[in-house]
């Protein structure tokens, strides 16, 4: 076998600046642990990896407890860090790699068992987020801060434990931002170098064919390496029919000699290429994304950039419109002139609603029932599994009875007093119809919300014609942090609909603001930005609440073959047991006097705040081909569950084009 240290794919890095002794996992440093207890050791996770296959086909938990087995069996292998305190020294202790010599699976025990405790904080963060977590456990024991901890001190090049603690510690508020993407960046890094090392092992023939020392030292590289620590795998050799299938899709679209020359040319260099071609580092595309994000966010846009570069994109949402979605900053990137040309059916300039104490938006006691039913923690959220579902929406009748006596409290809220100020924007259109749905984020803790447009997912799929409602309205309820003088992150509207042929030139900020309602074309392209600020506590206050309404001029249901619960345009559920947010909503309704009362009041007293144009930035958007078209090397693929479409390839038609591959986000 290939010692790597003696090899032309050697990674030893070794900072001799003195600030720690290196530790080489040599013959000197390694435990003396016999043959059977190392199989012992590698049945057990094998037993685990097979046991998270069918986990992952079934629905159910893996069995954790192999893992635990395999800790047992190796509790003679030695931390390479255990004075390293990783709270404060994470970043460095990980960026300052000890050699690596791998050549038999003896080498690879430390890596093994910092899979092993990166499998069981990843464990640790399902139960939590899947409300499982035991009562009277050790809080300080089984953390997924320690547990990945414990991960790096086995093996510090472990990307995929040092970007998912990095995560972690975003996601909780445990670390500054520029400490966060220092550990992105460090991962990237290193899962580039796992994966090539791990590549150049597996590449080695074996010079005896029944070596089996050699094969079983490959499968410990390949499953621990090249799938866990770098997320990379074999690619498998595309069949003949699928082949002959994109020879004549790519050969219609061929128009010259020269063109058909260099396709037979790369058709020919494709058939020759091994079949056995190892994939790009998912665990480097997530990193490397990830840090791309959160320069942006930190609007260290020329850094961003170099990370963009290893991704296959052509635009990316300006940097001014980041600095403007700073609430500090909005002025300097606002543009002087309040209007512009709509463009390819946009039909009014995006305007808002502020409420205030003298003139309220909503009556207050409609607004406190309106934060205590979509509250963080009310039932809504956990009756209609608000974390796994895909997007799912509600759509109401509207009529002058409804108007007079509602039947809920969203009938109230919507009908009498969120619909007569939709309807300025669209003084001569019939509005027949309302859609609703709500979002909840933690502040400051998530990463905003992908562009995209209101549709009916429903004609979309059956028919695929893309609608959009009227107006497309967002109803502000919690989210300003009034301690650290930001908002959650703003609504960013584009001048741009699926029927553009150019991206957008101008684009639209609504800050986030308590008791506001923003109203705009329902066929824009809009999305969420994430939140500025310092996320340094977790003390902060309420999330991220909103309350998004579609405005239709047509009763959307009844083009629908399926509507279901809980599923796009589904209907109310009826209050029971187990709909109790139904419940809620309904409680003092029904009632024809109180209506009646309702009614009246929304139509006089509270029909004030006047509305006031969104400020608008210019240019939205920035061609940045050049600059990441200049890498030679592989794209990564962009990880899609991160792909907010805040940074593209082939804008605008990119974003139309979303729409026949996804559901409505």
């Amino acid at each position: 076998m290939t010692n790597i240290s003696d090899s032309k794919h050697h990674n030893d890095i070794d900072h001799d600046n003195g600030s720690r002794k290196r530790v080489k996992y040599s013959d000197k440093n390694r435990p003396e642990i016999d043959e059977e207890t190392i199989q012992k050791a590698w049945s057990h996770y094998q037993s685990y990896l097979d046991s998270a296959e069918e986990a992952a086909e079934s629905g159910n938990a893996a069995d954790v407890d192999e893992l635990h087995e395999v800790v047992a069996v190796l509790d003679q292998v030695e931390q390479i860090g255990n004075d390293v305190d990783t709270t404060d020294n994470l970043a460095s202790f990980c960026a300052e790699l000890v050699p690596l010599h791998l050549s038999t699976v003896r080498d690879m025990l430390p890596i093994l068992l910092s899979q092993v405790y990166l499998q069981l904080g990843d464990d640790v963060i399902s139960r939590e987020f899947n409300g499982e977590d035991e009562e009277g456990e050790d809080e300080d024991a089984d953390t997924p801060e320690n547990l990945f901890s414990k991960s790096l001190k086995f093996f510090p090049r472990n990307a995929s434990a040092l970007s998912m603690l990095a995560n972690y510690r975003k996601t909780n508020l445990t670390a500054e931002p520029n400490e966060i993407c220092e550990m992105f960046e460090i991962a990237g890094k290193h899962a580039r170098e796992i994966r090539d090392i791990a590549a150049s092992l597996l590449a080695d023939e074996n010079e005896d064919e029944d070596d089996k020392e050699g094969d079983k030292f490959k499968e410990w590289v390949e499953l621990l390496l090249l799938d866990g620590i770098s997320g990379a795998e074999f690619m498998e050799e595309e069949d003949e029919e699928d082949g002959s299938e994109k020879e004549e899709s790519v050969g219609e679209k061929i128009c010259s000699i020269e063109h058909q020359e260099r396709y037979e040319k790369e058709m020919n260099e494709r058939e020759e290429a091994k079949a056995d071609e190892i994939s790009t580092s998912g665990v480097e595309s997530t990193s490397c994304f990830m840090a791309a994000f959160l320069h942006s966010i930190l609007k260290r846009h020329d850094k961003a950039l170099k990370h963009l570069a290893k991704f296959d994109i052509s635009h990316r949402i300006h940097p001014n419109v980041w600095l403007a979605a700073d609430n500090l900053c909005l002025d300097k990137y606002t543009a002087k002139d309040k209007s512009c040309e709509l463009r390819d059916g946009a039909y009014f300039e995006p305007r808002a609603f502020q409420g205030s104490e003298s003139s309220p938006l909503l009556p207050t006691r409609l607004y406190d029932r309106l934060c205590e039913t979509f509250s963080p923690n009310a039932a809504f959220w956990r009756e209609s599994d608000y974390q796994n579902r895909g997007y799912y929406s509600f759509f109401e009748d509207v009529t002058e009875e409804r108007k007079k006596h509602p039947r809920h409290l969203l009938d109230d809220v919507i009908l009498n007093h969120l619909l007569p100020r939709a309807q300025l924007s669209v003084p001569s259109s019939k509005i027949v119809g309302y859609e609703f749905w709500a979002h909840t984020r933690a502040l400051k803790a998530n990463l905003g919300h992908q562009l995209h447009f209101d549709t009916d997912e429903a004609m979309l799929a059956s028919e695929q014609e893309v609608t959009h409602p009227i107006v497309s309205s967002v109803l502000y309820l919690t989210g300003n942090d009034n301690k650290n003088k930001t908002t959650a992150g703003p609504t960013i509207i584009f001048n741009q609909t699926p029927d553009s042929k150019e991206v957008a030139q101008n684009a639209w900020i609504s800050m986030a603001r308590d008791k506001r309602f923003m109203v705009f074309p329902g066929n824009c392209l809009h999305g969420v930005l994430p939140c500025t600020g310092n996320p340094g506590t977790r003390d902060h206050p309420k999330d991220r609440l909103t309350l998004m309404v579609g405005f239709w001029t047509r009763r959307v249901p009844e083009k629908m073959l399926d509507r279901h619960l809980y599923g796009p345009c589904g209907k109310i559920p009826e209050p029971s047991e187990e709909h109790t947010w139904v419940v809620g909503i309904q409680e003092g309704y029904g009632n024809a006097k109180e209506s009646e009362c309702n009614t009246t009041n929304s139509q006089t007293e509270y029909i004030q705040p006047k509305a006031e144009l969104l400020p608008q930035i210019s240019p939205a958007w920035e061609d940045i081909s050049k600059e990441v078209g200049e890498e030679k090397f592989r794209k990564l693929d962009i990880p899609s569950s991160l792909d907010h479409k805040f940074f593209v390839k082939s804008a605008p038609f990119c974003f139309t084009n979303s729409l026949f591959r996804n559901d409505k986000a």
